[in-house]
């Protein structure tokens, strides 16, 4: 431990931009990538689903009416990204028959993570209510998050929906896959990550699924890249451990050889088996 409070290796483990030489690079990529894709995207469209900087949908339909949604929460520590860097995700999907839902969000310190928590709640809501005006199916919805947005997406299944929409039959998702998630947040704590979350160690675990009641028995699916540091495979087995004393469907996948961003491109790579198990869970 450093002065500072910094522990140096979760710092390695968690600050993975850090590891990454070429993050400019991929950031790029993504952004060409999608710009090309949301120019040529028939029916692409953007909604607002709140007040809130950023609380902004962009859906990407599928040629055919009626068909799944895949509902998509980037990564970014809840402090920095932008939705508009993943629209390339959809383009494999959309041919495949998926709609894609990519959702933005606010992002701290000008936030809570509890507002953020609420913005993604709003946003399923929002998709939920106005999916079949847009063609879609709002009772075939697949949530993916990756990194925090893995966060995010677990901590939606701890949610008692019906209290919050009446009109909604239990869980809204039929399926939920976190790639590279955060479950347990307390080791952040000791990181620079946590100067714009300014977590104490009693809040993040309040906000640590592996803390939390999961509601529903849907299939998760923890998946985690074979060259990510051993941190992020702990997480997956904390959550796993956690949520298996309520009989949680729980998948374990691990995408060798792909880091914390590598990951990412397998999600949209067509002959990949983790694009491929989502395109079965979303159908």
């Amino acid at each position: 431990m450093t002065k500072s409070g910094i522990d140096d290796y979760l710092e390695g483990q968690y600050n993975v931009v850090a590891g990454r030489s070429d993050f400019e690079q991929v950031l790029e990529d993504w952004t060409e990538r999608s710009l090309v894709y949301r120019s040529r995207c028939e029916g692409f469209s953007q909604h607002r689903y709140g007040k809130r900087e950023n609380e902004v949908i962009d859906l990407f339909p599928a040629q055919e009416k009626n068909m799944p949604i895949m509902m998509y929460l980037h990564g970014g520590y809840w402090q920095r990204g932008d939705r508009a860097l993943y629209g390339f995700l959809a383009e494999p999907f959309n041919e495949s028959g998926v709609n894609v839902a990519i959702v933005g969000y606010p992002f701290s310190p000008s936030v809570s993570m509890w507002d953020i928590i609420d913005s993604i709640k709003t946003a399923t809501l929002w998709l939920w209510r106005n999916a079949r005006e847009n063609g879609m199916d709002p009772d075939q919805v697949i949530l993916v998050g990756h990194s925090a947005g893995g966060h995010l997406a677990t901590i939606m299944q701890t949610l008692n929906w019906t209290a919050f929409e009446p009109a909604m039959s239990g869980n809204p998702f039929k399926a939920v896959v976190s790639v590279s998630g955060l479950y347990w947040l307390k080791p952040l704590c000791s990181t620079t990550l946590n100067e714009n979350l300014n977590l104490d160690k009693q809040v993040a675990e309040r906000l640590s699924p592996t803390e939390m009641e999961p509601m529903g028995n849907v299939p998760v699916v923890l998946v985690v890249g074979g060259a990510e540091g051993r941190e992020f495979l702990e997480q997956a087995n904390r959550l796993e451990k956690a949520w298996n004393q309520y009989n949680v469907p729980i998948i374990r996948r691990e995408e060798s050889g792909a880091d914390h961003f590598d990951v990412v491109y397998r999600i949209a790579d067509r002959k990949s088996e983790l694009f491929i198990l989502i395109a079965q869970l979303a159908s």
